[in-house]
């Protein structure tokens, strides 16, 4: 594109004059939540032109930001994390149809979901599998990786890990609730999570005991340092009946909106949307070296 080609109202800058216009720039705070922002490639473009940044290196958003590559990372290691099923557009469609028939065969219903997407876009429960594979060959398609999960019971919960001192730092994990359920397939999806409703209800901190809370604050500072994630983020887990907490998804970068979980937990310590955006600077300004 040319530089400052106009797209009807909109400026666009090419990439290089984009990375020229960085270069006098002492710190970059990436705050795209999503594709391009937290997949790695936005990272991948600040490092090969060494431009500093605040939050995770690309490499490791390139995991983290990937369904079933972070889950798998951590499963391996050892932690609790939500099982999946990986399919491709590389693979047939006969392949892919054998894949969701035979992934989680004691669950009852299972979730099919991009393997890299956020805000719970093109998100699908299944309790017919055999309904499905015109779904997830539409998806396969679109995204070309595509992750099948059981569906978990349990309660919904969400950490803000902070990079302290000594190591990474958990807020107070934040429990979600779902109101006003049409039916047992409703999952906390976009129009739940952005749009003005009563469907959803926060606890911070969560109704649990503090020995439970402690519990998943440990679990999230474990996956953000086995996942080598830096200076904040934001760990999505379950806490099953019996008591097991799963991680079920990472996000290198919080959301930014006005009352984003970012910001509902720091309330929690008394840190205004204003202190807590300073502390996320700090932290990284001293990782590189700012002083200040």
């Amino acid at each position: 594109r040319e530089p400052e080609a106009v797209h009807g109202a909109v400026a666009v800058l090419a990439e290089e004059d984009l990375v020229a216009r960085l270069q006098d720039v002492d710190l970059v705070f990436p705050a795209i939540h999503g594709a391009f922002g937290e997949d790695g490639r936005l990272q991948t473009l600040l490092e090969s032109a060494e431009v500093p940044f605040i939050g995770t290196g690309a490499s490791a958003c390139r995991v983290a930001f990937d369904k079933f590559r972070a889950t798998e990372t951590l499963r391996t290691a050892g932690m609790g994390a939500v099982p999946g099923v990986l399919v491709t557009s590389q693979q047939s469609a006969a392949e892919r149809a054998q894949a969701l028939l035979g992934a989680f065969p004691e669950a009852a219903r299972v979730v099919i979901k991009p393997a890299q997407g956020g805000s719970s876009i093109d998100v699908h429960v299944l309790a017919d599998r055999s309904a499905g594979a015109d779904i997830i060959e539409g998806m396969a398609g679109r995204y070309g990786r595509v992750v099948i999960q059981p569906w978990i019971t349990g309660i919904e919960m969400t950490t803000i890990v902070m990079q302290g001192p000594s190591g990474p730092v958990a807020l107070i994990p934040l429990q979600i609730e779902l109101r006003n359920r049409l039916s047992d397939n409703d999952i906390f999806d976009y129009r739940r999570k952005y749009l003005a409703s009563n469907d959803s209800h926060y606890y911070c901190p969560p109704t649990q005991d503090i020995a439970v809370i402690k519990e998943i604050q440990h679990v999230s500072e474990q996956a953000f340092s086995l996942l080598g994630l830096r200076d904040f983020a934001r760990i999505d887990s379950w806490l099953r009946p019996d008591g097991e907490i799963l991680v079920s998804e990472i996000n290198p970068i919080s959301g930014m909106e006005q009352n984003s979980f970012l910001f509902i937990s720091a309330a929690q310590l008394g840190m205004s949307h204003a202190d807590i955006l300073r502390f996320v600077v700090r932290t990284a300004a001293r990782r590189i070296g700012i002083e200040g």
